[in-house]
């Protein structure tokens, strides 16, 4: 459930650097291109810089105007100045640069697109992932493609090719077929349940979902559990990461409420990056959730990313309770995480108005009502209730059904 910000669940990403006197590899790499599948990007090496400029403010300076001035790098230099008010450690941002350089130089098929991008939501990333859809220009998508860096061996773009066939390979193929969406294993296997409940949601859930030019693939990962860290949206790779067969290990039932949810919300942040301005948040989020924040013309200004004034009570021991149990006025604030930012917020609302409709329409059993309520085990669970959203925030979503 985690705002596309955080695509550091990519980390089991590896590559093996190439090392010899002349160089100095760091043992984690401060940088890693996206693992397409199995054809790794070449490594990354450090040739250093004499040694008294290695971790200056001097080195520091000549590596950001250096990437800047590299094509499609030009907000670079911006984009640095807002990781830099973060990240005080001058070591990890040079050792960040130096790595981000390496790559953004990259240009397989020279076609003046770089292959690799280096700023997620506007920070420079750890995480790279490609800039060029076809990095080695044989006219097959890089995701396609069995061999994304060799132009000599082409893919096969009109189905599922080999590689990418997963092991619940039925359920894939019906994903696919029906919505266009394509479910990868990745550092993990997907599970039957999850593509179940994929499926499920595509199918009775808002018919827009599989339309989203942002959603286009589902990556089973291994770093997500069942419990806290469920799945999480990445906008750059139009995807969504969730836990496969480790956290999920049985078929399951289908429907299970807190996969759908889950899925949901992670949905609800695609749209919200597609279809939704910046002024429309901000003025929804003050109609119906007593969110005050002036519009703003950009989805990722700051204040869109502070949390709501309730935030701190409903995370203490008294205010973890269902919204609906009374209290201060906590409409359409469905969950303690829909308090941490207006991001949270909108896709929670989102999933409150999609469970809704599902237990409406008797798609999720008789005692519906409690399978949207979660009661927190620990501090580090939260509550949600998403009976709590209003009549009035589920008729502006209407529009997008």
């Amino acid at each position: 459930m985690r705002h596309p910000l955080l695509f550091l669940i990519f980390a089991l990403f590896t590559l093996v650097p190439r090392t010899n006197a002349a160089e100095i590899v760091e043992k984690r790499p401060a940088c890693r291109p996206f693992l397409l599948h199995s054809q790794a990007a070449p490594p990354y090496h450090w040739e250093s810089p004499p040694a008294k400029l290695s971790f200056s403010p001097q080195r520091e300076e000549f590596l950001v105007k250096e990437i800047s001035k590299l094509p499609s790098y030009g907000s670079f230099l911006d984009s640095f100045r807002l990781w830099k008010e973060e990240q005080k450690s001058l070591r990890k941002r040079v050792s960040r640069l130096e790595c981000i350089y390496f790559y953004a130089k990259q240009d397989t098929d020279g076609d003046g697109l770089p292959d690799w991008q280096a700023q997620i939501d506007r920070r420079p990333s750890a995480v790279l992932f490609p800039a060029d859809d076809d990095i080695d220009g044989d006219g097959t998508s890089n995701l396609l493609d069995p061999a994304p860096f060799d132009p000599a061996k082409k893919g096969d773009g009109s189905r599922i090719p080999a590689h990418l066939v997963a092991a619940e390979k039925k359920l894939q193929a019906q994903i696919m077929e029906k919505f266009g969406i394509l479910a990868i294993d990745h550092s993990d296997r997907h599970s039957p349940e999850v593509l179940g409940n994929l499926l499920f949601l595509l199918e009775h859930g808002p018919k827009f979902a599989s339309h989203l030019k942002n959603f286009r693939y589902l990556y089973a990962f291994s770093g997500h559990d069942r419990e806290i860290d469920i799945a999480a949206y990445h906008l750059v790779a139009k995807a969504i990461s969730i836990g496969g067969i480790r956290a999920f290990p049985s078929a399951g039932k289908v429907p299970n409420p807190r996969i759908l949810s889950a899925l949901a919300h992670e949905i609800g942040h695609a749209l919200l990056m597609e279809k939704v301005a910046a002024g429309d948040l901000a003025g929804l989020a003050k109609k119906f959730a007593h969110w005050d924040v002036e519009a703003k013309e950009d989805l990722y200004s700051e204040a869109f990313f502070r949390p709501h004034p309730l935030h701190l009570l409903l995370r203490n021991k008294g205010g973890r309770e269902p919204a609906s149990a009374g209290g201060p006025d906590l409409s359409n604030l469905v969950s303690s995480y829909s308090t941490s930012n207006m991001h949270e917020w909108f896709a929670e609302a989102f999933t409150a108005d999609v469970m809704v409709s599902l237990g409406e329409r008797g798609l999720l059993g008789t005692n519906w009502r409690k399978e949207l309520v979660t009661k927190p085990k620990s501090r580090r669970h939260h509550w949600a209730d998403y009976n709590n959203i209003s009549a009035g925030l589920r008729a502006w979503f209407e529009m997008f059904r």
